[in-house]
């Protein structure tokens, strides 16, 4: 089957079920048969490739994206039992990388970074738009499905082309790129959600600029630092308190 003809935007739809046939027998492995079945149009040895596209396999589902395409490469090539038991076997073997890679860049910075510029966009907003949570909760969904979409589409086409090959894919320079532009910006938006937090606790405008200026300070130099997120969150509220306390004590002692 030619890339041309390969179904991939029906695979990719037909890919969002995924978790609806999960099982403890083959995992992820019914919903994979589901999402390729359009793929599967050649008659010849059918039953095995379907039986090698349906066998175990688990992981991230945003990230399975890449494992149907290389599926799709790799059950062109299926004639016999020995065939699909080594397609088995590769499943399994890939179902950890594939947990890792997915949960690493989707759970662990594409979420946390939407649903941190959510809060922060209402805590900076305040009062001054009244409901901004809505406008903030719309854009958010439409960005974080728009963002895995497009990383669905991407990742497809990686795993055509990389068939067996495809761990190669966590080598890839793009998401490594990717990675550090959301760390940066779960930074970014982590440290104006803490700051803009602390800076409610006064109502002097010097005194929360200075506990918002601290608190981003701090997260963001524990993030380049690489160090906890409990203590850094600690430090910027004992820093907020320490800078409310000399503010107020200035402040009482002027004439």
């Amino acid at each position: 089957m030619s890339p041309e003809r390969i179904p991939k935007r029906t695979i990719l739809f037909r890919s969002l079920a995924l978790q609806l046939f999960l099982n403890y027998k083959t995992m992820q492995g019914a919903g994979y048969l589901f999402a390729l079945r359009p793929a599967l149009r050649d008659p010849d040895h059918l039953d095995k490739k379907a039986h090698a596209a349906g066998s175990f396999i688990n992981g991230h589902p945003a990230f399975s994206s890449a494992a149907l395409g290389a599926l799709v490469t790799r059950l062109k090539t299926v004639s016999s039992a020995d065939d699909v038991q080594e397609i088995t076997n590769w499943k399994r073997e890939l179902s950890t990388p594939l947990g890792a890679i997915g949960d690493s860049l989707i759970w662990e910075r594409l979420k946390p970074v939407v649903l941190a510029l959510v809060v922060s966009a209402v805590l900076v907003a305040g009062n001054l738009v009244a409901d901004v949570w809505v406008y903030a909760a719309i854009g958010a969904l439409v960005v974080y499905n728009g963002a895995l979409w497009l990383f669905r589409d991407w990742a497809f086409g990686q795993g055509v082309w990389l068939g067996e090959r495809l761990t190669e894919l966590a080598l890839h320079p793009s998401l490594a790129g990717l990675k550090r532009v959301l760390r940066y910006a779960g930074i970014l938006s982590a440290a104006t959600v803490l700051a803009a937090s602390i800076g409610r606790v006064g109502d002097l405008g010097t005194l929360g600029g200075a506990q918002f200026a601290a608190g981003f300070a701090i997260m963001m130099g524990a993030a380049l630092l690489r160090s906890s997120t409990l203590t850094a969150a600690l430090l910027s509220v004992l820093a907020a308190m320490g800078i409310g306390y000399l503010f107020h004590t200035t402040i009482t002692v002027l004439p």
